[in-house]
């Protein structure tokens, strides 16, 4: 029974979490128009902000999932951390080229 519970419990939480981890990818659709004309992009440039996402999120998961079983849970959370503060840092300091 608690096997069962446990079960549910773990698809609940990945269904949420995948419902949560979409809305950035999905919703910035809407912002793609302002996105280029703040920044002066051209439309490739400016549909390639979306693309991009998908395409990493796609590539990463099997490593993601590969990762999970191979190294310790603690070093790798903190090692994509790092990662995501470095890309944010990246991001913010080189303005629109920091974008691609």
């Amino acid at each position: 029974m608690k096997t069962k519970k446990n079960k549910i419990l773990i698809s609940l939480a990945v269904f949420c979490t995948a419902l949560l981890s979409r809305a950035p990818i999905s919703s910035i659709g809407q912002l793609v128009p302002y996105i280029q004309k703040d920044l002066a992009l051209s439309a490739a440039a400016a549909g390639s902000v979306t693309t991009i996402i998908s395409i990493m999120y796609a590539l990463m998961s099997p490593v993601g999932g590969y990762l999970t079983a191979k190294v310790n849970a603690r070093k790798l959370i903190y090692f994509c951390l790092s990662l995501t503060f470095a890309g944010t840092l990246i991001r913010t300091s080189l303005g629109s080229f920091g974008l691609f």
